[in-house]
């Protein structure tokens, strides 16, 4: 008899588990939105992409700099933005917010680290800058969030973006002039490559210079432009 009330109780335990997990990643179409969306269609892209890269060669440094760039630093940004544009709840909203921005800080730097890798750039300092920076802002999102944001409001009646500071209009500055420093870099040497090397480093070029300029839309609302991501 005990044993048997063991199984039910164990029973009930993991059917409750099981619910509560089933809510968690259930997608309920009323909730999908253009945030959403996009966040789901970034990592369905992304994560595939970094995974492929670093096993085709895990062993080569440009292979796992270029998987951490597109399957962890890209993937990030796209999960939260996925479950922020899911979420009702603000208190929740802010935490997501200020766990995506993990990502949004390690995409500039992976992205410079691969061009710098890519074409076997000599120039250490802007790549240590990079990381430094990285080593600045993730703790404060971390740990220190009021830094940067004051709050969140909601936006469209849908989803909630943050309200920033005058401190996140400086990192996002930085973080603006690092990517356009990479690109800027990148385009130099595709105009002196030659051959497949420079067929590679175009496509890399118009690739990343895309996607940037489709990502930068996701920011605009912070800084009160509101237009749907």
């Amino acid at each position: 008899l005990f044993a048997h009330c063991c199984l039910d109780h164990a029973s009930l335990i993991n059917h409750r588990w099981v619910n509560r997990i089933s809510y968690a990643i259930t997608v309920r179409k009323e909730q999908m939105n253009p945030l959403s969306l996009s966040g789901l269609f970034i990592v369905a892209t992304t994560l595939p992409i970094g995974l492929i890269v670093f096993m085709y060669q895990p062993r080569r440094p440009l292979n796992r700099i270029y998987a951490l760039f597109f399957g962890v630093a890209v993937s990030t940004w796209g999960a939260g933005s996925f479950l922020i544009g899911m979420t009702t709840d603000s208190t929740r909203a802010a935490l997501i917010w200020n766990l995506a921005h993990i990502g949004v800080v390690l995409i500039p730097v992976f992205f410079y680290h691969v061009v710098h890798l890519l074409c076997e750039l000599q120039n250490a300092r802007p790549l240590i800058a990079s990381y430094l920076f990285a080593g600045i802002s993730m703790p404060i999102f971390l740990f220190f969030p009021s830094l940067f944001f004051r709050g969140v409001r909601l936006l469209f009646g849908t989803f909630y973006y943050p309200i920033p500071k005058l401190e996140y209009f400086l990192f996002f500055a930085c973080w603006l002039s690092a990517v356009t420093f990479t690109q800027y870099k990148l385009w130099k040497q595709v105009s002196i490559a030659q051959d497949i090397k420079k067929k590679q480093l175009t496509l890399f070029f118009w690739g990343t210079a895309t996607g940037f300029l489709g990502g930068w839309t996701n920011f605009l609302p912070i800084f009160s432009v509101d237009v749907l991501p």
